[in-house]
């Protein structure tokens, strides 16, 4: 079977440069020709695959984060309850056994504490 015949214009810099690789090769300008629009099909149907991939790796991606953002998502539940609570027994604690004089100076050093753990948070730096 006759392989089918395409003819190209090539600009005076490609055809050089193919006329160069085929003698450089030994091969033929045709045989250049072709293994380059074979090399760009092969790239090209890359290409093309890349969003499916994409998607496919992404979807994977998920269902083997989702258990795990799950899991760190009840942890911090947790860790905030926990935390909610030893400030309430904190409070409770004072409010029972602190002078009531000395009270007011906690209720100030727990709000600049509160300020300044906010502020950490929100901080991309560590700047404390």
């Amino acid at each position: 079977m006759k392989s089918p015949r395409t003819y190209v214009t090539l600009t005076e810099e490609l055809d050089k440069a193919v006329k160069a690789t085929a003698l450089h090769r030994g091969v033929s300008e045709s045989q250049v020709i072709r293994e380059c629009v074979e090399e760009q099909m092969k790239v090209q149907a890359t290409v093309d695959s890349i969003d499916l991939i994409t998607k496919i790796v992404r979807e994977q991606l998920q269902m083997l984060m989702d258990g795990y953002v799950e899991r760190l998502a009840s942890i911090s539940a947790k860790g905030t309850i926990m935390s909610a609570t030893s400030t309430y027994l904190t409070a409770e604690t004072i409010s029972r056994f602190v002078p009531l004089e000395l009270q007011m100076e906690y209720q100030e050093a727990y709000e600049q504490a509160r300020k300044k753990g906010v502020a950490y948070l929100k901080s991309k730096k560590k700047e404390y």
